[in-house]
């Protein structure tokens, strides 16, 4: 990552760096997601934080926004969906912006994040609400979410049965 000074003796970022999906593929792991999602739900968080989203809408696709400030104090980011019901794709872009700075610190291909943090967040209500013992799940569909969280699910917790509907 290239830096130069800054007035004020801070390094400041010169270019961004992208984060591909196959580096999320390669970094992610899921003890370390579930662990990450669990310490940021247990925060608190003001309604300001996490506005609702925006949608604009074309013929036939749409652009959603969804944006946050991260009550860690270390970034705030904006999720961008671009999706196409009529051509059956979505594709998504997150862009993390450092909080003391406000310098953009990445730019991230968001699809695996999305799935990650889907799956990751069911194992983390499973583990709040049934904090010990094995598991019996119900996984509805069987695309790439419910294959995700199943996978995370069985990461953390032994799972006696797992049903799909």
């Amino acid at each position: 990552m290239d830096v130069a000074d800054s007035p004020n003796t801070e390094k400041l970022q010169v270019s961004t760096p992208f984060i591909r999906d196959a580096d999320i593929a390669e970094l992610a792991k899921w003890p370390k997601v579930i662990a990450a999602l669990t310490e940021a739900y247990g925060k608190p968080i003001k309604d300001a934080m996490v506005p609702p989203r925006i949608m604009a809408r074309g013929e036939g696709f749409w652009l959603r926004s969804l944006c946050a400030v991260s009550p860690s104090g270390e970034y705030m980011g904006c999720k961008l969906i671009a999706a196409s019901p009529k051509i059956r794709r979505a594709s998504y872009l997150i862009s993390l912006f450092d909080q003391r700075t406000m310098e953009l610190a990445a730019l991230v291909d968001g699809n695996r994040i999305t799935d990650l943090r889907t799956a990751a967040t069911a194992v983390v209500a499973a583990n709040a609400v049934i904090p010990e013992g094995a598991l019996r799940v119900g996984v509805i569909g069987s695309g790439s979410v419910a294959k995700n969280m199943l996978t995370a699910l069985l990461s953390m917790r032994e799972v006696s049965l797992a049903r799909v509907f």
